[in-house]
């Protein structure tokens, strides 16, 4: 955590440009450090969940989020929301219906300066699960439907079953085949498996030529299997 953080931590009234600036250069560790200790204090519960559906792990995740924060003093500037709405300009100027809005699945918030979007899919090597990470997620932040103006934003995979690097070989070959991507949008791992997730990234140029990384954190749910659809 550097010492800019600290500092703006402790300011009560506008914040310089400057001193913004170096907060959210601090954003993305400190999101990478809130995720990973979530993902081990939800794996000490067994995977405690009420069913297997995307939405109810994605409240245990939100859950655990939420327990990280509370107990690290250094990620208490981060505000976390689950299906966070989010309006086009259009919708905003009260020129476009507002009932198709958008909602990913998590937002992380840095108050009221900027933030990171995170879209969550269930993964395996059935059901078409590969493609739809690709088409009904990843896409819509390449194609600027999510998180038009930041620069980074995330990708959680809850693995259900199959090997993980296999999963990571489908990703990339739906990656490969979309009109919107191509092999230089592919996952790249930054680790090997670092506790019950694996770590991937991705570069982008998006339709509006602004360019994007996403993080990818696929959380290894095999342990205990899943069985409840």
């Amino acid at each position: 955590m550097s010492s800019l953080w600290r500092l703006a931590n402790r300011v009560v009234g506008v914040v310089s440009p400057t001193l913004e600036r170096g907060v959210v250069s601090d954003l993305d560790s400190l999101i990478d450090r809130m995720l990973n200790s979530a993902v081990v204090l939800w794996a000490n519960t067994g995977w405690h969940r009420f069913d297997d559906r995307e939405v109810n792990c994605t409240v245990q995740l939100h859950r655990w989020c939420r327990e990280a924060i509370r107990r690290d003093p250094s990620l208490r500037i981060l505000g976390i929301q689950m299906e966070w709405y989010q309006p086009t300009p259009e919708m905003t100027a009260g020129l476009a219906d507002a009932i198709g809005m958008v909602r990913p699945d998590l937002r992380i918030s840095l108050g009221q300066i900027t933030g990171r979007t995170i879209e969550c899919k269930r993964l395996s090597l059935k059901l078409d699960h590969p493609r739809r990470y690709v088409n009904e997620g990843l896409a819509r932040f390449v194609e600027s439907v999510y998180g038009e103006s930041e620069p980074r934003a995330g990708m959680v995979g809850y693995i259900e079953a199959d090997e993980p690097r296999l999963i990571a070989e489908a990703i990339n070959y739906s990656i490969d085949g979309h009109v919107s991507m191509g092999p230089s949008h592919r996952m790249h791992p930054l680790n090997q498996a670092q506790g019950p997730a694996w770590h991937y990234e991705s570069e982008h140029r998006r339709n509006n030529a602004r360019p994007l990384r996403v993080f990818h954190c696929h959380i290894d749910l095999r342990q205990l299997g899943f069985g409840n659809a």
